[in-house]
């Protein structure tokens, strides 16, 4: 965590509410994320197409847990219309306190959420990059 946001964090009180892990093995990462109430993720800041079309891995796995999600960002990207397909995630502007809150208190329900997430896994992303060379093979007269 950066000198800014611990910063923010300890001028709002929150500072205690904070563990900072650094990097951890995968599995524990995954293992903390599994026990949370809430997995928060943000995006690139910036308005180019790059900061756009980012979708941080990390998406792809909170999605599966069910767990809720806060995702602060851009909500015009492409990471936020990911999030936007699926139940319990909370897209939202970084400096929109209000929706910040709300997605919080949501966190402290305990609720999870169906995900149909099989669609977003690497066997289905190798499937259609399949499908997608197969058509192209055929168009060519599979030269």
């Amino acid at each position: 965590m950066d000198g800014e946001a611990w910063g923010e964090l300890s001028e709002s009180g929150l500072a205690a509410t904070v563990e900072v892990t650094g990097f951890l093995p995968h599995t524990e990462a995954m293992r903390l994320a599994g026990a949370s109430s809430l997995l928060v993720a943000s995006g690139l800041v910036g308005s180019d197409h790059v900061a756009r079309g980012c979708v941080p891995a990390k998406l792809f796995e909170y999605l599966a847990t069910g767990l809720p999600i806060l995702y602060l960002g851009d909500v015009a990207s492409d990471a936020a219309a990911l999030l936007h397909a699926h139940p319990g995630c909370h897209v939202v502007d970084p400096s929109d306190v209000d929706a910040v809150l709300a997605a919080l208190e949501s966190g402290r329900q305990g609720r999870t959420y169906e995900r149909d997430v099989e669609s977003l896994s690497r066997r289905a992303g190798a499937r259609k990059l399949a499908e997608i060379l197969d058509q192209a093979c055929a168009r060519s007269g599979g030269r």
